[in-house]
């Protein structure tokens, strides 16, 4: 990270392009959002995209409504077919229309949707923290130490002395997105990532005009009452394995329907089943579409991250995920015959 300044960067390209993960979360869009108005700051065009729908308990973020508005972008949509490069070779490769392609909290391009083409762009980074990264792009800025992406984003900016220099407004709208990530990713400051660094991080954030409070009260205290009628039928289904060492939540399209909801609803819901004192490992399976499964595990000490990367997936020791194709019995049969093998 010391050979990278984020700044120069940035101010190599004119038209910039960052792309969030599928199923965004507070640390991928806080991040984003963050090197959004630090580029913005500068003067460059930017433009900040995720291939999916953004859940709406994240409405509260300032620069929220950019995101997936793509200004610009130089031609009218990202197109399915291919493309021709300058040297007339045919490639799927949509990166001539920005200079610049960030990836922010991906651990594959595969997380970056239709925008994973942009990867092959002649300067991409990557900025993230998750163990598995493949390390797909120009350049990779991976610090699997980190707590969050956010984290990271805010040891970039401090190395190029982004807070000593720039406006208190372009500082508070920093902070808060920086720290909507630290909040969400850390469990809210409880999980195993969170250190004496961590806390430094949110005091410094603080200090630059971030209100915790006021992000912790959108974040956990204005919940709709379908996402808690949805969370309670769950948890009333809850399915216990191996003396109660396993549980595992499952919600499908018909429950989503049922409840005026939907997958990305389901946030935060894998925290109950686990805050259970027998249970060692939590897991989520909730329908996707059709025959797909996305599949969350949360562990007290367990590396699920190796159990995910058996179906394709990835993340962290205590907290990973995948997708696995197939009827939920199947499914469900696959995911319990993997973990008893670990716990």
């Amino acid at each position: 990270m010391q050979n990278f300044s984020l700044l120069q960067t940035l101010k190599s390209a004119n038209t910039i392009l960052i792309v969030c993960h599928q199923r965004p979360d507070g640390d991928c869009l806080g991040a984003g959002l963050a090197l959004y108005f630090l580029a913005e700051h500068i003067n460059k065009n930017i433009d900040i995209v995720t291939d999916s729908e953004i859940p709406t308990h994240y409405n509260f973020m300032e620069g929220i409504s950019f995101v997936n508005n793509q200004k610009h972008k130089r031609n009218a949509q990202v197109p399915s077919s291919k493309i021709v490069d300058s040297d007339n070779t045919s490639t799927g490769c949509h990166s001539k229309r920005y200079d610049l392609c960030f990836f922010i909290d991906c651990a594959d391009s595969g997380r970056a949707g239709k925008f994973s083409d942009y990867a092959k762009s002649h300067l991409s980074v990557n900025i993230d923290h998750h163990k598995s990264n493949d390390y797909f792009a120009k350049h990779n800025i991976v610090i699997p130490t980190a707590s969050s992406t956010c984290e990271v984003m805010y040891d970039l900016m401090e190395q190029d002395g982004i807070f000593k220099n720039a406006s208190h407004e372009l500082h508070k709208k920093i902070a808060n997105s920086l720290l909507t990530g630290l909040s969400t990713d850390t469990g809210h400051f409880m999980h195993s990532s969170v250190n004496a660094k961590v806390m430094q991080t949110v005091a410094n954030l603080t200090a630059l005009g971030g209100d915790i409070h006021e992000i912790s009260n959108h974040l956990y205290r204005t919940k709709p009452k379908e996402k808690i009628a949805l969370l309670g039928y769950a948890l009333s289904n809850l399915k216990f394995y191996n003396d109660d060492t396993i549980a595992i939540l499952s919600l499908s399209l018909t429950d989503f329907e049922k409840f005026s909801s939907s997958p990305l609803s389901t946030e935060g819901f894998i925290d109950y089943p686990l805050s259970i004192s027998s249970v060692l490992v939590a897991i989520t399976i909730t329908q996707a579409e059709g025959e797909v499964y996305k599949i969350s595990f949360r562990s007290k000490g367990t590396d699920v991250s190796v159990i995910a990367s058996t179906f394709g997936g990835g993340g962290h020791i205590r907290a990973s995920g995948c997708q696995i194709k197939g009827v939920y019995d199947e499914v469900l049969d696959r995911v319990l015959s993997t973990i008893r093998k670990f716990i």
